[in-house]
């Protein structure tokens, strides 16, 4: 009974960690990581708890906090005019700030999570 709980388990984290899009990569997020802070880019879906279980899994007693924000849709343009009409809507999307007690795996995982970017 205890292996197929552990499967479950493993299977779930492994479900969330395929929700993580991937780390930003920007001048304040690089400012943040030297401050054992993560930028991370997540789905909408994922909640606090679910990012507890995902990084106590990955690194044991390294959590100190997680915060979450959710930015606004915002508006795209088809014409480039000022009476131009706003239709189509560019996706919301969700970062999650990590912060770390010591900045051990930071650098190295993080950055082989996944290799896209946002430039800003």
């Amino acid at each position: 009974m205890k292996l197929t709980k552990y499967n479950n388990n493993i299977n779930f984290i492994l479900n969330k960690i395929n929700l993580i899009k991937y780390p930003l990569k920007t001048k304040k997020s690089q400012i943040l990581n030297r401050l054992n802070k993560v930028v991370l880019i997540i789905h909408k879906s994922l909640t606090k708890t679910d990012l507890k279980e995902v990084f106590n899994f990955l690194l044991p007693n390294q959590i100190k906090s997680i915060n979450l924000l959710i930015l606004p849709k915002k508006k795209k343009r088809i014409r480039r005019f000022k009476s131009s009409v706003f239709s189509n809507s560019k996706r919301n999307y969700k970062k999650a700030y990590i912060t770390l007690n010591q900045n051990i795996f930071s650098s190295i995982f993080f950055n082989s999570l996944s290799s896209n970017t946002i430039d800003e």
